[in-house]
């Protein structure tokens, strides 16, 4: 019976290396698994870009269910305020349903649609993130740099939930040129290459979207930016806060997510223009 009183100790021990056992490897490998996990994710999100040189600011409320691509999004604040976005595939094809004034159907990769936004409509959620920060690491453990690039910088509070602050500083990051093996467009390219699309196209003095042809130089990065910050959920191990530094030094992005649901039971109608709270 005495030995009873040493288990608070011992299970506050164990807790205790638990929290130090924790790694930014261990961290971003679960968070991955959480979010491949997932059918889908609704939330509201605010994002900070930098477009034709300057920081703009956007919000969003935002539905994406990721097995069937379909994604909702009403643009609540900035430039594009009162837009609805609605991405069917079943119901619209290739195309997406867009309500400001008038409805129309565009192509998500035209520049109408990309106008003020850094990334594709159907990048759209936790998924895209989760990926670049999993692949990010991946390279870095194969250039023998994960220690010296991956830091956990403790714990924050952000939205009033507690977080892993995992910083990345790439210690070999450049410039450099690339040549274009195959025909494509500089979206695929990026995406093949983990990188930021609008970056490439800033630094090339190009737009987004820009089509390429076998032979074709490309300057692009080593690593999504030079510097990095990710705020990770310890309940839900979502990256519920993103800022990314370029090589200037400067604030490239910055994306803070909020009232996050987690596989939310969504109905036919989230993803209709027929619901009676949307304004198709």
């Amino acid at each position: 019976m005495k030995r009873l009183k040493f288990l608070p100790i011992l299970l506050s021990f164990l807790v205790l290396f638990s929290a130090h056992g924790q790694s930014p490897e261990s961290i971003i490998e679960e968070m991955y698994d959480r979010v491949m996990d997932a059918s889908g994710h609704s939330f509201t999100l605010v994002m900070n870009e930098r477009i034709d040189g300057d920081l703009e600011q956007s919000t969003m409320e935002c539905k994406v269910h990721y097995s069937s691509e379909r994604i909702y999004t009403k643009m609540t604040g900035g430039e594009n305020k009162g837009a609805e976005i609605l991405y069917n595939p079943d119901v619209y094809g290739s195309k997406a349903l867009v309500k400001k004034g008038i409805k129309i159907k565009l192509d998500p990769k035209s520049s109408m649609m990309r106008k003020g936004m850094h990334n594709l409509l159907t990048d759209a959620g936790f998924q895209m993130p989760a990926v670049l920060l999993y692949e990010s690491m991946a390279t870095a453990k194969d250039q023998g740099i994960l220690k010296e690039a991956f830091e956990l910088s403790g714990s924050v509070t952000f939205d009033g939930r507690s977080c892993y602050k995992i910083k990345i500083e790439d210690p070999n990051f450049k410039i450099t040129n690339y040549t274009v093996s195959k025909s494509q467009s500089l979206s695929k390219l990026a995406k093949s290459l983990h990188l930021s699309e609008y970056m490439l196209a800033e630094i090339n003095g190009w737009r987004v979207g820009k089509s390429l042809s076998a032979g074709d130089i490309v300057k692009v990065t080593s690593a999504y930016g030079k510097t990095s910050v990710f705020y990770i959920d310890k309940s839900t191990y979502l990256p519920v806060y993103q800022r990314i530094i370029d090589h200037k030094g400067n604030l490239f992005e910055e994306y803070k997510f909020t009232d996050i649901i987690v596989d939310p039971s969504f109905s036919s109608s989230d993803f209709s223009e027929d619901n009676p709270k949307y304004t198709f």
